[in-house]
């Protein structure tokens, strides 16, 4: 729910905007017992990104998308840092701030996490029994999302981010690993290094439109009260 801010200085995230996120996060994403396990905090498949491909309302861009009371990147991460979630530093000898790195990351992650895979099927099962969570919690601002274009996108971006810690080998926190960079370089130049902007989300979303529908209606849509129903989707669907 947006609620307005008296301080008309610099932005900040209202306080159900900040705890929408936490229960966001932990939706999406499940903690693990493995350092080697990890999510990125920034780029184009970072948690926060996700956020913004599915309530682009709620979180505010570097070009101002969202409401004034959104979560931006850098205080959606201080929440989830505030509520557990650990930060660690990339020390791979081929390891590079966000503007260099070809996935977006840069050099700090979040550790022992992992993605709730919607293939997977104890991962769905939890995946929907936390939508139903959220749509609990924060029914106003679930109306933006469906069942559907939630599982989606989360899939996306399950299968996205495997692929791009696969090619950069090997994460140990404070320990060096040689890589070829050669295919990283030619990855870098089809992802965005930088703070997901919302032109950036919308061309990274093109692939996605057909089985969601728009990611960024207009703001004058009429979302149906019933439109954030429980759909069981079968597994493997």
């Amino acid at each position: 729910r947006f609620e307005p801010s008296s301080n008309m200085g610099r932005p900040s995230a209202s306080p159900e905007n900040r705890a929408f996120s936490v229960c966001f996060a932990h939706a999406i994403s499940k903690q693990t017992g493995s350092r080697l396990d990890f999510v990125a905090r920034s780029g184009p498949w970072s948690l926060f990104s996700a956020l913004a491909r599915m309530f682009p309302a709620y979180a505010r861009t570097d070009d101002g998308q969202g409401f004034r009371d959104g979560v931006s990147e850098v205080q959606f991460n201080k929440e989830l840092q505030k509520n557990g979630f650990q930060r660690v530093r990339d020390r791979r000898t081929c390891a590079t701030k966000r503007s260099e790195d070809p996935t977006g990351a840069g050099m700090y992650l979040f550790s022992h996490l992992k993605w709730r895979d919607p293939n997977d099927s104890e991962d769905r099962e939890a995946l929907l029994a936390k939508f139903d969570e959220l749509v609990e919690k924060f029914p106003l601002i679930m109306l933006a999302c469906k069942l559907d274009k939630f599982l989606t996108i989360v899939a996306h971006f399950c299968k996205e981010w495997s692929i791009s810690s696969e090619q950069m080998g090997n994460f140990v926190e404070g320990e060096g690993a040689e890589s070829d960079s050669s295919e990283l370089r030619q990855r870098a130049r089809r992802l965005s290094g930088l703070s997901p902007s919302s032109a950036q989300l919308q061309q990274q979303g093109a692939g996605l439109q057909a089985l969601t529908g728009p990611l960024f209606p207009p703001s004058s849509a009429v979302i149906p009260p019933h439109s954030f129903g429980m759909v069981q989707i079968p597994v493997g669907a």
